[in-house]
């Protein structure tokens, strides 16, 4: 179970204007040595976001901050994180790892804003699939519709300003001031979404009681598939 999204929400933008963005440089390898589920935020862009190598060992407070990198620039503007990410094409590309949503999702990024660019869609296929199953929103829109988005964000932030986008989930738009644009989602995906449901969550919703017949039939008639298995 994930935290369900909240509809009609108004999350301050980040340009990260780079196509081909991968899983390595969302989150690098030596995190995956990690056992537990948190804590993923600290690495979010790791080799970008800093200019001493990192490691597992080294506190976030200790780090050495690259201050032109975007995320850091927004921080230290606004004194907090963005919560929309507006990116190029092709973003989550390479290895499957899920620690990259993770990292995305626990820093406070809830929605990713993509264009596809010839034969490169806007996001990774796996990358696509593992996100809303974690609560994060990816949206692809044309590149034309980015590339306004951009330049209005990088104006805002160049004169100190925000840039707040509303994300209608339910009626599939964005508003960026008096602009509307709308994007495609198919129902199950938003469903997900807005319940806050993983693969097995949804699984659980639709068919428990499919599920709860099928376990006090099997406890009558073959009641030895559900004793514990002793190692």
């Amino acid at each position: 179970m994930t935290e369900p999204f909240l509809n009609k929400q108004v999350l301050s933008a980040l340009v990260i204007n780079r196509g081909n963005i991968n899983t390595d440089d969302l989150m690098p390898k030596f995190v995956l040595k990690k056992v537990d589920a948190t804590g993923y935020d600290s690495y979010l862009f790791d080799g970008w976001r800093f200019n001493d190598k990192g490691s597992l060992d080294k506190k976030l407070s200790d780090r050495t901050p690259n201050d032109g990198f975007e995320l850091n620039v927004f921080e230290k503007l606004f004194k907090k994180t963005p919560g929309l990410l507006i990116t190029a094409f092709n973003f989550g590309c390479g290895s499957s790892r899920e620690h990259a949503v993770w990292g995305l999702v626990q820093y406070g990024i809830k929605v990713v804003i993509g264009y596809f660019d010839g034969d490169k869609a806007a996001f990774d296929d796996i990358f696509f699939n593992s996100s809303p199953k974690n609560g994060l929103l990816l949206i692809e829109l044309p590149k034309e519709m980015v590339i306004y988005l951009r330049e209005a964000c990088e104006t805002a932030h160049a004169s100190g300003a925000e840039f707040p986008m509303e994300v209608d989930l339910e009626n599939q738009c964005i508003f960026a001031g008096e602009k509307k644009f709308d994007f495609d989602i198919d129902k199950r995906t938003k469903d997900k979404l807005l319940k806050g449901l993983d693969d097995a969550d949804e699984i659980k919703a639709n068919y428990s009681k499919d599920i709860e017949d099928w376990e006090k039939r099997t406890k009558k008639e073959k009641p030895f598939l559900l004793e514990p298995i002793n190692g």
